[in-house]
């Protein structure tokens, strides 16, 4: 008769090199239930205001600066369509220690009027109020889809 083994093993907490994703949409989350608990980020930037100038970034080719607290951020990669969500926030400012707001689909053109978004970028804005538009020190983006 052949001997036999037993071979006692502990499992651990696998370690994923690289995820792939078995569609054009980014990656999904799910729990033991198969629900859908969250996605990937599908872009990010940090860039100087005054300028435009890229610090760090993820599917962003460029910052255009415009005028003064206009931007246009444009991607790498296009987005599968217009219905992503953009999350925008300044640092200080010269005109003031806070206080600004960042307006994602949003220019400048006297006042502020509402401009939509495209598949290959986006207007991005900054206002203070009783000060109209200003340029952050720096600005951070994030985009979802």
């Amino acid at each position: 008769f052949p001997s036999h083994d037993i071979i006692v093993a502990t499992i651990t907490t696998p370690t994923i090199a690289t995820i792939k994703s078995a569609s054009a949409d980014p990656t999904t989350f799910q729990n033991s239930s198969n629900v859908e608990i969250g996605r990937l980020c599908r872009a990010f930037v940090q860039y100087t205001g005054t300028t435009g100038n890229i610090i760090g970034s993820y599917n962003v080719s460029s910052v255009t600066y415009n005028s003064t607290g206009y931007w246009s951020v444009n991607f790498t990669n296009a987005m599968p369509d217009s219905n992503y969500v953009v999350c925008a926030s300044p640092s200080t400012t010269a005109a003031g220690s806070g206080g600004q707001s960042m307006h994602p689909f949003t220019t400048y053109s006297g006042s502020p009027a509402y401009s939509a978004g495209s598949t290959t970028s986006f207007p991005l804005s900054c206002g203070l109020a009783g000060v109209g538009p200003v340029n952050p020190t720096g600005v951070f983006v994030s985009v979802f889809r």
